[in-house]
């Protein structure tokens, strides 16, 4: 029998998938690539050592055509607020994505203004290190795409949105932290996982579907 999470459904059985990696083949743009009070335009797929966004001011901006771009790297290193953005070309389809693969988030936070659908950009961390085991969403972040990140825990601060499908090992909201908001969005992850996580959201260490608002 086939088996499967489509958000209604549990199955009381340990599933082992493998996590993706970023497919072969991609440009190397080189060891780093840093984003300081500026904007960085990615409009191809492209593989850095580590990459590092530094300030309020600083952008990678994803320009979105008919294809999906890729961007890859060991280490993604976000401070300050630095904010992960998208556009798109006269030449966009539904069907495009950004996505980004990383081992590590380094600086334990993420900061994400994401101006396309949420079903457009979709982060895979495919990391396990005990050295950097958090995501931290800071307080007023708006992240609206897909979060994949089995291996860590995805920390809440004060006043952040989230709008999309998020995949972790544990989820805490900090305590004091006042009106976070969960909508659920689906993904577009056609061919990226073993299983669609489209239909899914990963809240309080359960799978759920449509979650809507979480005031509390």
């Amino acid at each position: 029998m086939d088996q499967y999470l489509n958000g209604e459904i549990n199955f009381n059985v340990d599933k082992h998938l493998s996590i993706p990696t970023a497919p072969s083949g991609i440009t190397d743009g080189g060891t780093l690539l840093k984003v300081e009070d500026g904007t960085e335009s990615i409009n191809s797929s492209i593989h850095y050592d580590e990459v590092k966004i530094e300030g309020s001011s600083s952008i990678i901006q994803f320009i979105l055509g008919n294809d999906d771009v890729i961007l890859s790297t060991y280490k993604l290193k976000n401070e300050d607020g630095g904010t992960i953005d998208i556009s798109t070309t006269t030449s966009f389809t539904d069907d495009a994505r950004a996505i980004i693969y990383t081992e590590e988030l380094k600086g334990e936070t993420l900061a994400v203004t994401n101006n396309a659908e949420p079903g457009q950009l979709i982060i895979i961390v495919y990391g396990d290190s005990a050295d950097s085991s958090e995501i931290r969403l800071e307080t007023g972040t708006t992240f609206r795409g897909g979060l994949y990140a089995p291996n860590k825990t995805i920390i809440i601060e004060d006043n952040v949105t989230i709008e999309g499908s998020l995949v972790a090992d544990s989820f805490i909201i900090e305590d004091g932290a006042g009106n976070p908001s969960f909508t659920y969005s689906p993904i577009n992850d056609e061919g990226l996982f073993p299983i669609s996580f489209s239909d899914l959201t990963f809240i309080k260490g359960e799978w759920a579907k449509n979650v809507g608002d979480l005031n509390d």
